[in-house]
Order: structure tokens, then sequence, then C-alpha cells
């Protein structure tokens, strides 16, 4: 039988069989036109105003009992190091490193220096340079999340995301599991990259081929569908609308989902809520699927 996967990060569990743990909601600060940025480059930002939103974002997660991660992302390395104290000061969970290369980079060897990286996870194991690779490992990276896309298609289904990230697409390409091991990466995450409703399909497909094969925690990132809409799609529903749909679906096939700007965890939180006693409650295993007798 396939080995499920379970972690505990920074007090958080995430993975293991199906309706064991509540899906981990991630939301992200300083993202880049967060409105309580002032300054991106240097890392302003109005701290009163990013810290109620942090403390409603556990305030939530305290509320409906669905744990949380926050993804942090910067544009530059200064403003990194800046937004990673005022985090690391004001909440105790994970931390995902996020945003532009030489910020992400920077983010790493600081927490490295801080002692911190047993809280954070690495975003992500995709395309990255040498450069990125090497700082990867000097730091001792944990986790990390696999980002399961190919951008060289329009249509990314699960059979061509396994070979992605198991074997790779190319020849003389190493699939990206085996890159992450090799930098002594321990836990992955896979993340099923979503661009519109429909890649939802390909996305729920393979996170229960990936976790059915290889046992790791799988999810998505239904914020991420709101670049890509098109204005029709935009004024036939409300973003509310939108982004509990898409999170309540989503769930039952997602050990975490990554929602979007944590000023929406209210809508978030109470989605998962609704449907994590629907989700306890299945009588059918979905990542039963592919296991191996």
């Amino acid at each position: 039988m396939v080995q499920l996967h379970e972690y505990e990060i920074a007090g958080v569990k995430i993975g293991g069989p199906q309706g064991k743990n509540p899906v981990v909601l991630v939301g992200s600060i300083f993202y880049s036109g967060h409105d309580v940025i002032r300054d991106s480059e240097k890392g302003l930002f109005d701290k009163k105003r990013a810290e109620t939103q942090l403390n409603n974002f556990i305030s939530y997660s305290d509320e409906y009992n669905i744990p949380g991660m926050l993804d942090i992302v910067a544009e530059h390395p200064d403003a990194m190091v800046r937004f990673i104290e005022f985090i690391v000061e004001h909440y105790n969970g994970p931390i995902i490193i996020d945003g532009f290369l030489d910020a992400r980079i920077r983010g790493l060897k600081y927490c490295h220096e801080q002692k911190l990286m047993d809280r954070v996870i690495y975003d992500s194991i995709w395309l990255n340079p040498p450069d990125e690779l090497e700082v990867i490992r000097e730091t001792k990276v944990k986790t990390a999340i696999i980002f399961s896309w190919d951008s060289a298609t329009q249509s990314c289904d699960a059979a061509r995301r396994y070979l992605l990230i198991t074997q790779g697409l190319k020849k003389g390409k190493k699939g990206l599991i085996p890159i992450a091991h090799e930098l002594g990466i321990k836990q992955l995450l896979v993340d099923n990259v979503l661009t519109d409703f429909v890649s939802l399909a390909d996305a729920i497909e393979a996170n229960i081929l990936i976790k059915s094969t290889l046992g790791y925690p799988v999810g998505c990132g239904p914020g991420n569908i709101a670049y890509y809409l098109s204005r029709f799609q935009k004024e036939k529903t409300t973003r509310e609308v939108r982004e509990a749909s898409l999170i309540a679906a989503a769930q039952i096939f997602s050990d975490f989902l990554l929602f979007g700007p944590i000023e929406r965890a209210k809508t978030a939180f109470s989605t998962a809520w609704i449907m994590k006693d629907v989700k306890e409650n299945l009588r059918i295993d979905f990542f039963d699927a592919y296991k191996e007798s």
C-alpha cells in the first residue's frame, strides 16, 4: 500500500488519510497590490492595518477550527526581511516564503540565520535557477511546494502533471520530486495549479492520482483563478460566490488550499467549516482509486 505522508509544521498537521485532518487554508499577505503596502521595495507598510488583517485570519482559523498558514509574498529582498520580522512577531504558525526570486532567496537566508527553518515552507520547486537551488540546499529547506504545472501547454492533465513531477517532460530533465529529494527536502506539498474554472477538474484528477500513487499532501490555489477570468465570467458571478464555490469543491480533494488575499479569510474559513463535516463523513475514499494492493 502507498504510504500517505502526514506532516506537522509549526503545530499544523497536513496530509494523511482522507478526512483525518482538516484542509489547511493558506492566505497571502504583502502580495503585489496589497492595500497595506506603502513602499514595496523598502518593505514599508501600514502595520496597524496589517496586524488587523492578520488577527482576523488567526481569529477565523480558531473560530472555525480550520488550520491555516501564511504565504509571505515580497518583490524585493529588503522588503522580505521586514515582512518576515513582522509576521514572526505576531504569528506562530507555518510561513511560506514566496514572491520574486531575489526576495525568496533573501527570505531563506534570513530564516536560516534566525533559526526559523522548521516553520518555513518554500514556494516552490519549479524551473529554479542554479543559484536558487544552491541556497535551498545551504539553508537546509525541510518543506517545499512542488509547483505542478507545465507552462508550455494550455491544459495540464493529471498524467502530464504526474510525469512532470516524477520523471520530467523532456529527455535529460529530472522530475521535480527527484530534484527536491536531491536538495535534501524531506516534506513535499504538491500544488496542482489552477488557471480557470475548468482547470479545477484537471487539478482534482491530479490530486487524486498523485496522492493515491505517491502519498504526498496535495492541493491547489483557487485564489489564482481571479487573474485569468474573462469579463463575462466576472459579470455573471460575484467574488464571494466564486471563492466559496471553488473552495467547497476543491476542499474535498485537497489537503491544502491557497485561497488568495488574507483579507478574504472569513469566506475561506467559513466555507471550509461547512465542508469539513461532509468530507469527514464520506463513505467513498477518492484517494483509493490508484492505490496498489
